[in-house]
């Protein structure tokens, strides 16, 4: 488990269970931070997602939740090694619970890379840290959107990646819990491939629609490399 920059001059980062997922990346680069001054990551892993944050916000406070003790402390220690202690806090317990123990409506910002997939919806990790990440085992996303209404400050925005696929019972949770979706864009493999993914924005409490679908974002060009966009948002301009 031995540290390694993410990119040339980036943070630095340990994972035991997650490498550092595309998934992760676009979000952060999807999230618009400005004026943001509180945020929480709802399932926070080892702190990737967090990372990438304060590394574009330096005035950024986190809290994070997470379920799993291990990828709590290992968060933990990532934050200490970027000297980041004094800015994120780590929760570790089960979100539908601990929701109730945080301030309501404190947050600028709620952000979440949650599981994909249904419990028992394809195939199932051995792994119980890596099918906890990957299966919705009691975190449905009305559960998830619940908590996402109740932290998010009135106006506020929460941000999250799911699968396009799943994207009707994503914005049905949203307006369940009036969170209005604002601001989306899908995410492909090339311009031939079907979304595979979605990020998607919704405001806290605000009017429907007027809804922003952005251009869609290419992981792979032409040749079959790594499109521009993902390189810049990779920082893959400057590799390690």
């Amino acid at each position: 488990m031995e540290p390694a920059q993410l990119w040339t001059n980036g943070p630095i980062y340990r994972y035991r269970a997650h490498p550092p997922c595309t998934d992760s990346l676009l979000l952060a680069d999807f999230a618009e931070t400005a004026g943001v001054r509180s945020c929480i990551d709802l399932g926070c892993g080892e702190g990737l997602l967090m990372l990438l944050l304060c590394a574009r916000s330096p005035e950024l406070r986190i809290d994070g939740v997470e379920l799993c003790e291990e990828n709590a402390a290992l968060c933990r220690r990532n934050m200490a090694d970027n000297a980041l202690s004094d800015r994120v806090h780590v929760i570790h317990g089960d979100l539908r619970l601990c929701v109730n123990t945080l301030p309501s409506g404190a947050y600028d910002l709620v952000i979440s890379n949650p599981p994909y997939f249904p419990a028992g919806g394809g195939y199932s990790s051995p792994d119980a840290i890596r099918s906890a990440a990957r299966e919705e085992h009691g975190l449905t996303p009305a559960d998830l959107c619940a908590a996402a209404a109740r932290l998010c400050r009135n106006g506020g925005r929460f941000v999250v990646v799911y699968r396009s696929d799943r994207l009707t019972d994503l914005i049905c949770a949203m307006r369940s819990a009036h969170l209005e979706p604002k601001r989306m864009r899908f995410i492909a493999h090339s311009v031939e491939a079907k979304p595979g993914l979605v990020l998607v924005e919704a405001c806290r409490n605000a009017r429907p629609g007027s809804l922003v679908c952005l251009p869609l974002l290419v992981l792979r060009g032409p040749d079959g490399r790594d499109s521009p966009e993902l390189k810049r948002i990779c920082h893959m301009e400057d590799p390690v």
